[in-house]
């Protein structure tokens, strides 16, 4: 109880720290709670400013590597098109309208913000009847893998979600559109929330596209991610289903 009372006091110190309420976005670099024995150093630490910042570690989640991969590979003008899929808690969007493109987020949870430049579609995607070929561009950051499981309130379907999705969104690209996908990697494993995939699924899920480029990646230690060889990254156990690696893949409408 005295734990719980502890974290809760820490997360109201630093929403209000200054006045500010932070949105909740899935950002790159976080912060994970240091174990702190000393009890009156925990009820301390919820209220002092300086206590607090001091008793927490930073982590990097695989968001320091998808996000610049978007925009050094999305490769297209100014007002083209652009489908983020899975938007919620993501500041692409946003990033994308601004600059300048035509951004269309969907999610089944709600996006808190807008733009002049953004359309926001809430609900299941594949009852939204978008019209074919009308995206020069889709983006689906850390999504795909949880297609048709269930696990965020959507019904589970017994059909392959991802698979289903990957064509639709081959259905609205245009020729030569660009898909970006980043997905969980290693040893293929499903869980109740997602998909980890090897090459070989990963590589069918994608069967209607030409790869122009893919990339994998390892997390160390909840901080620092490397690029690694695909085939070493299959060889490695996955722990409950943990994002530990990751492919980050550029793909074109054949």
């Amino acid at each position: 109880m005295a734990g719980r009372l502890t974290q809760g006091l820490k997360t109201i110190a630093k929403k209000f720290h200054r006045g500010i309420i932070y949105p909740p976005f899935n950002d790159p670099i976080s912060y994970r709670p240091l174990r702190i024995d000393n009890h009156a150093m925990q009820v301390l630490a919820g209220f002092v400013p300086f206590l607090a910042r001091n008793s927490y570690d930073w982590c990097v989640n695989e968001r320091i590597l998808e996000i610049p991969f978007v925009f050094m590979n999305l490769n297209l003008p100014v007002g083209s098109k652009v489908l983020d899929f899975g938007c919620d808690a993501s500041r692409i969007s946003m990033h994308l309208a601004n600059m300048g493109y035509k951004v269309t987020g969907a999610d089944l949870l709600p996006y808190a913000f807008s733009h002049p430049n953004l359309e926001f579609k809430q609900g299941n995607f594949f009852e939204q009847n978008l019209i074919s070929g009308s995206f020069d561009g889709i983006i689906a950051v850390s999504a795909l893998e949880h297609v048709g499981l269930g696990a965020y309130g959507e019904m589970a379907t017994p059909e392959r979600g991802d698979v289903q999705m990957v064509q639709e969104f081959a259905r609205i690209l245009k020729s030569k559109g660009r898909l970006i996908v980043t997905v969980p990697f290693g040893q293929r494993k499903q869980v109740r929330t997602h998909r980890i995939y090897d090459r070989d699924e990963l590589m069918t899920v994608l069967s209607g596209f030409h790869i122009e480029k893919e990339v994998y990646y390892r997390c160390e230690g909840r901080k620092y991610w490397y690029v690694e060889n695909a085939e070493i990254l299959e060889k490695q156990p996955t722990h409950d289903g943990k994002f530990e690696a990751a492919a980050m893949i550029v793909a074109v409408k054949r």
